[in-house]
Order: C-alpha cells, then structure tokens, then sequence
C-alpha cells in the first residue's frame, strides 16, 4: 500500500509525497437449506481479518488460508456466495481507501478530493469493482470502469478517454509544483480547446508523449464523454506503492455537455 514519500522543495511545509462478472444481489436470491447461521459466517470473516494483521506469524499463513477454504466449502452455496462478495468489497476498501496522513492535502473545493487508483491488471480478478480499481471519475468518485470513468493508470501512465467513443488527453505540468498552483488559464492550449469535436481533430493529428507516473508531478485531464461530460481537471501524485497510487485531484472547468 501507500509508501512514505517527500520530495524536497524550496518551500518549507510543503509535502509533496510524490472485469469480474455482477452477479445478481444476494437478497434476491431464494436460500435453500442453509447449513451455517450468520454467526458462522461473520466468525469465518473475523478469521480471515486476522490473517491479515501483522500479528499473524508467517509460518501459519497458508495453514490458515486452508482452514478457511475447508470452512468454505462445507457452506450453503448461497452463504458461500455471500463471504465472497464481502471478502471482495473488503479488498477494494483496504486497497482504493487513501491513508489518513493524506486527507490534510486535501484541496479546496467541493470537486476536489483524495484518492487512490490501481495499477491495471494487477487487482482486476479479486477486486469487487469492474476494471480492478484502475479507473477513476471525477464526477461519481468511483473507480469503477462501469461508472464514468475519467482517468486509467496502466502500464505507469495516466491515460484518458477508453471506453467507446469517449475520448480524453493528459499532459504533465513540470513547471507547476503543488496543485493549488494549476490555474485554467496556465494550462496547454490543447487541454482547453472550447469544442470537443476541435480537440478531437487536433489529438488526431498530434503523437503526444504518455503522462508517465512521476511522485509529485501535477497533470492536467480533459475527459468528453459525448452526452455526459466535458471536464478539466488537474491531479497531482502524492503517493506510490506496488498497487497504485494516491493523488489528489481538482476540477477545473465543468463545460457544457457535449453532443455528438
């Protein structure tokens, strides 16, 4: 998870630390016969949360991984079901919920917050979420691809604009150092070209360099998606682990809703 980082600047203060399948709601699902109570399945879910304390002893990691599988598998189906989901939605918490220690950078705004994104691939077949938390939207806060995501993190680099015809650009800011710096009339002409379908023409005729992750680089984002949103953003890299990393994030600009 999130690792320590500073980067030392000439301000003093200043931190820069740098597609599982739904499955229909277990509610909505008839129980048949079941074999364990609630009680033994939250007592299988304490279990598992104490395999992952630190206090565990490492020798009896795998023993323990196997005692659960044992107790899983003598349960009802439906209940089987259930520890699963949980155990997932309790994987993307732990892995897309940023530290404490962050939230103090949080910048001003009602469209603006902290937060924390995976590396694709890497979580895609145990995380709860579509798209193993490698998305982000800043219009819902999700990370799931299946909720307007604005911004991917693959292969080390920021991307925008992935699903259909959506499309997006990001471009690093190395002269801007904090994110409360980026103003809208600083950035690239290219992100804030007033028509979409303009913009799309020029990223159509222009080879932009990828918006590799860099600890305490500042990007700025133009997301479109046609008949939902048209935003600028800007995001800058406060943490960076083996999982993902943690930014944080302002909206810019809101334009008008763009049509195809």
């Amino acid at each position: 998870m999130d690792g320590d980082w500073l980067i030392p600047t000439g301000n003093p203060g200043v931190v820069y630390p740098g597609y599982p399948v739904r499955t229909r709601p277990i509610a909505a699902i008839k129980r048949k016969s079941p074999d364990m109570s609630r009680t033994t399945v939250m007592t299988l879910l304490a279990l598992v949360l104490s395999l992952l304390t630190p206090t565990a002893p490492a020798q009896s990691v795998e023993v323990q991984k196997d005692r659960i599988v044992t107790k899983v598998k003598k349960m009802d189906i439906v209940d089987h079901g259930d520890v699963v989901i949980r155990l997932r939605k309790q994987l993307d918490e732990r892995l897309l919920t940023p530290k404490k220690k962050w939230q103090q950078y949080k910048p001003d705004g009602d469209e603006a917050g902290i937060n924390r994104i995976l590396h694709r691939g890497r979580w895609e077949r145990q995380t709860y979420v579509r798209g193993g938390g490698a998305y982000f939207s800043f219009e819902t806060r999700s990370n799931d691809y299946d909720d307007r995501p604005d911004i991917e993190l693959q292969d080390n680099s920021l991307t925008s604009g992935f699903a259909g015809g959506d499309f997006g650009v990001v471009m690093a800011l190395p002269q801007i150092r904090r994110l409360g710096d980026a103003k809208l009339d600083g950035l690239p002409e290219l992100i804030t070209v007033a028509d979409p379908k303009v913009l799309k023409q020029k990223l159509r005729a222009v080879r932009l360099a990828d918006a590799q992750t860099e600890l305490g680089r500042v990007y700025a984002v133009r997301s479109v998606r046609w008949g939902e949103s048209d935003r600028i953003a800007v995001v800058q890299i406060l943490g960076m682990d083996e999982d993902g990393i943690t930014f944080s994030w302002r909206v810019l600009e809101k334009k008008p809703t763009p049509a195809r």
